[in-house]
């Protein structure tokens, strides 16, 4: 299975996602399951959107820019962060584990240099 050809080709919903060599290359990093959940959490982002997205499906991260946490069906413990563009693009930022997504929102909260 190619996560990036199938994601950036299909458009038929009118959201296009968009998956940089960083963040597939993290997508690579997971297990084939992994893998298959990721790319049916990011179907839905590309059927809905992230406003009309599954309510249980997608946070709005603490964060001045457009960035969500997509948790991911049937690996709950993997997290799709992605920005959304004014043109209906959404872009996957990274892949990363919850704990490690709480931990850096975490910091940043916290830091006295925001």
């Amino acid at each position: 299975m190619n996560v990036l050809e199938t994601m950036t080709q299909d458009t038929a919903y009118g959201w296009r996602v968009v998956i940089p060599g960083e963040a597939g290359a993290a997508i690579s990093q997971l297990t084939d399951a992994e893998q298959e959940a990721v790319r049916r959490g990011l179907a839905i982002l590309q059927r809905y959107g992230v406003h009309d997205a599954p309510a249980h499906s997608i946070d709005k991260l603490d964060s001045p820019e457009p960035l969500y946490a997509l948790r991911v069906p049937d690996a709950p413990d993997v997290r799709v962060v992605v920005r959304v563009a004014p043109d209906a693009t959404i872009e996957v930022e990274d892949v990363v584990r919850s704990s490690t997504l709480r931990n850096v929102f975490h910091a940043h909260a916290s830091s006295p240099h925001q």
